[in-house]
């Protein structure tokens, strides 16, 4: 167990907070997927304190996410793997020979020094590799894996949309880079848990939310709420780890629909043993002008797929609509064949 770093969240972030998951709950669609069903269920606790007028329930969720499911399905830091690995007095020690190999095949992988990264730990409980840059855990070395990949496929720099970012870590460590013009996307409540990291690891100023100020966006991390809208302008790549290929079909073809006009690059990092790959999936949106794949050397099975966009290939409209409803029924009588991991 790691300690805590002693970050309070204050009202005045709490209430941003809270403000932007009402907005975005307005504006929601609904779950999709049985296996996010069953989150929104475990985390109603954290939902009854967001609506509530009183920010002490909130707070103490945030001191000690751990002791609760705001991660889960996210990351390990949530109360029954925390509880478990308590239970079995689970521990992870490495040498610093062990940990300067894992940096050194991370930048292998990515042609990009790992430096002096270090890992933050801002709140109890979490599990991983004890280092002398701080506690290593398993989501954490793949998101700094990630971050060295943007970096190293935007050296100049660029505009870019992470889909999906778990608790923010790649975000977190894209930002340290120096790659400072980054958005999210999530589910609402994962936008909260993204608000929770990131405010206790760069501050609350470094973050920005709907109902913020449009004015404080520059050189702040973006967390958006998915919706009906997806984010306007034009992105330099947009970045998908472990999840547009457990979305429902109709669902994770709006994505890419609105990558055609959006973005020039997607990275996919996904399992290739779903439903659809990425690149079949976007082959149905729009024209590939190129793609290069190579397995992704930190999970076995997984795939990173860099797809160069062309011009969309379907028309949003009543066209698009009455495929969006054929994709969607059979994507229906699909979850049934299939885990949702």
């Amino acid at each position: 167990m790691t300690p805590a770093s002693g970050w309070i969240p204050g009202d005045a972030f709490l209430e941003r907070v809270k403000r932007a998951y009402r907005l975005a709950i307005t504006r929601w669609s609904g779950i999709n997927h049985p296996f996010w069903g069953e989150i929104y269920d475990r985390q109603r606790p954290i939902q009854v304190a967001l609506l509530a007028q009183n920010h002490d329930a909130l707070r103490a969720a945030f001191i000690n996410p751990g002791g609760n499911d705001l991660f889960y399905g996210v990351d390990n830091l949530f109360s029954e793997f925390v509880t478990a690995a308590a239970k079995e007095k689970q521990t992870e020690t490495s040498t610093a020979d062990e940990v300067r190999q894992l940096l050194s095949e991370i930048e292998a992988a990515t042609g990009q020094s790992t430096g002096h990264v270090t890992f933050p730990n801002p709140f109890a409980h979490e599990y991983g590799l004890w280092t002398n840059r701080g506690l290593a855990s398993y989501r954490a070395v793949h998101a700094l894996y990630q971050a060295r990949r943007l970096q190293q496929l935007l050296p100049n720099g660029g505009r870019i949309l992470e889909i999906g970012p778990g608790m923010g870590r790649t975000a977190y460590f894209a930002y340290q880079l120096g790659l400072r013009d980054y958005s999210t996307i999530d589910l609402p409540m994962g936008v909260v848990g993204q608000a929770c990291f990131l405010a206790a690891t760069l501050g609350p100023d470094k973050i920005w939310m709907i109902g913020d100020d449009p004015k404080e966006k520059n050189g702040r991390i973006q967390l958006m709420p998915g919706s009906q809208s997806l984010p306007a302008g034009r992105f330099d790549l947009v970045l998908n780890v472990d999840s547009i290929t457990e979305m429902s079909h109709a669902a994770a073809l709006r994505y890419v629909l609105w990558m055609a006009d959006h973005a020039s690059r997607f990275l996919s990092i996904n399992h290739n043993k779903n439903e659809f790959t990425a690149s079949e999936l976007c082959h149905q949106a729009f024209s590939i002008k190129r793609v290069d794949m190579k397995p992704y050397p930190l999970r076995d099975g997984y795939f990173e797929e860099l797809i160069d966009i062309g011009p969309k290939r379907w028309a949003i409209g009543a066209r698009y609509e009455a495929f969006v409803a054929d994709m969607r029924e059979r994507a229906s009588s699909a979850l049934g064949r299939r885990s949702p991991h």
